[in-house]
């Protein structure tokens, strides 16, 4: 599990954030029992983002085999995440800071709903079981809470990834595809 401790208050004694070494971006799980996430924290965050050059995260849960997940999430402008869906899970935007975009695809990749979050926008997103969505950052940095039952299992066939969509590892042909999807509905909403 994680390994490096963490304090967001520069004087504290109390590490808050531990590292999860095994995560594929800069990911911190709480440390005590009741965890809190305050603006200085979001400042942090993005400084972690920077130095990490990718997402970053703070989990207020305390491990991948909780029964909570709720995450504090930074996603830089331009990265591509495949749409996907959990078959047994709802999930729950909420943004902090920043604007994003929620798009929401049928079983057949025709888009759904495109809804842009942001502090004179949408504010929260709830996404059903069984609901292919995904989401893009519209200013250079997004900050979302998002919550979703766990636990977390990399191999978990619970999550499914959308045939119609690029891959992860497709990031520019996923870029394209975010931006038609979104176009395809929302004109006024650019991600370029």
């Amino acid at each position: 599990m994680a390994s490096t401790l963490f304090s967001l208050k520069m004087g504290t004694d109390m590490a808050r954030f531990s590292r999860d070494d095994a995560a594929l971006t800069a990911s911190y799980f709480a440390t005590d029992a009741t965890s809190f996430v305050e603006r200085a924290d979001v400042d942090e965050l993005k400084g972690l983002a920077i130095a990490e050059s990718g997402p970053a995260r703070y989990s207020l849960h305390a491990s991948p085999a909780s029964t909570l997940h709720s995450m504090v999430i930074l996603q830089p402008f331009g990265t591509y995440a495949q749409p996907r869906k959990h078959l047994t899970k709802a999930k729950l935007f909420h943004i902090v800071d920043g604007e994003m975009v929620v798009v929401i695809f049928e079983e057949s990749g025709t888009v759904r709903a495109v809804h842009r979050m942001g502090a004179e926008d949408v504010l929260i997103v709830h996404v059903e079981p069984d609901c292919y969505h995904t989401n893009m950052a519209l200013t250079p940095q997004a900050i979302y809470h998002e919550v979703i039952t766990g636990p977390f299992d990399r191999g978990s066939t619970d999550r499914v990834f959308a045939e119609f969509a690029p891959s992860d590892r497709e990031q520019e042909r996923g870029l394209e595809f975010v931006r038609a999807a979104v176009a395809s509905l929302r004109s006024d909403i650019r991600l370029d």
